[in-house]
C-alpha cells in the first residue's frame, strides 16, 4: 500500500484525504482561484498603464530640460564665456586667452602658446589655483549678466587661497575698480573673509 507503516484505520483516513485535497485543489482553480488570478491580472494590467503613463511624462519632461538647456546655453553660453575669458585673460597675466563652456556645461580653458594654434584644456586639467581663478571668472561675468546696472555685495569666504601672490594681487585690483567704478549705478562692495594677511596687503598697497 501507499502507508505500509501506519495502521489500517489512519491509512483509511488519508485515503480518503488525498482525493479530498484533489477536489478542493480543482474547485479552488475552476472557481474562487480563476477570480483571484484574473482580479490580480487587472490589477496589474491597471500598475502597468499608469507607471506607462509616468514613464511617457518623465521622457516629456527630460526633452523639456534638454531643449531648455540647449537654447539657454546657445542664448547665453558664448556672452558669457566671452567676458569670463576676458577676466581670466586678465587675472592670469594672458597666459589663458579665453573660456569655454561647451554644451554639457564642462569648462574649458585656451592657453597662449608659441604654436599658431591655442590649446584649449579642460579645467580639470589645470592647477588648483588656474581651476579657481577660471570659476571665479565665470561667477564674476555671470554676475555682471544678472546685474547690469547694480551689482549685489559679493562675498568671497577663502575664495582666493589658491592663488599665488601675482594674480591675488590682479584680483585685489579688479575688484577694487569695481567698488570706486566712475558710474555711480555700476559699484559693488567685496567683502573677503580669510585668516590669512596676503588679501589685506594686497588691498592696502593699491
Amino acid at each position: 500500500g501507499q502507508y505500509p507503516h501506519l495502521p489500517d484505520k489512519e491509512k483509511g483516513v488519508l485515503q480518503n484525504a488525498v482525493p479530498l485535497w484533489q477536489l478542493f485543489l480543482q474547485f479552488f482553480q475552476s472557481c474562487s482561484g480563476g477570480v483571484l488570478l484574473r482580479t490580480l491580472l487587472a490589477e496589474m494590467d491597471d500598475k502597468l498603464r499608469r507607471d506607462r503613463k509616468q514613464y511617457a511624462a518623465l521622457n516629456m519632461a527630460i526633452d523639456a530640460v534638454r531643449d531648455a538647456s540647449k537654447a539657454l546655453h546657445q542664448s547665453i553660453a558664448p556672452r558669457l564665456t566671452e567676458n569670463a575669458g576676458k577676466l581670466m585673460a586678465l587675472l592670469s597675466d594672458h597666459r589663458y586667452s579665453a573660456l569655454v563652456l561647451d554644451e554639457t556645461m564642462h569648462l574649458r580653458a585656451a592657453q597662449n602658446s608659441t604654436d599658431t594654434d591655442e590649446a584649449v584644456l579642460p579645467i580639470d586639467l589645470l592647477s588648483a589655483g588656474t581651476q579657481d581663478l577660471a570659476y571665479l571668472s565665470l561667477r564674476m561675468a555671470l554676475l555682471h549678466m544678472l546685474y547690469p546696472k547694480e551689482l549685489p555685495p559679493m562675498l568671497f569666504d577663502e575664495a582666493f587661497a589658491t592663488l599665488d601672490d601675482k594674480r591675488l594681487t590682479r584680483m585685489i585690483a579688479l575688484l577694487h575698480r569695481a567698488s570706486v567704478s566712475d558710474t555711480e549705478t555700476n559699484t559693488a562692495q567685496a567683502i573677503i573673509f580669510t585668516c590669512h594677511k596676503r588679501e589685506r596687503r594686497a588691498a592696502e598697497a593699491l
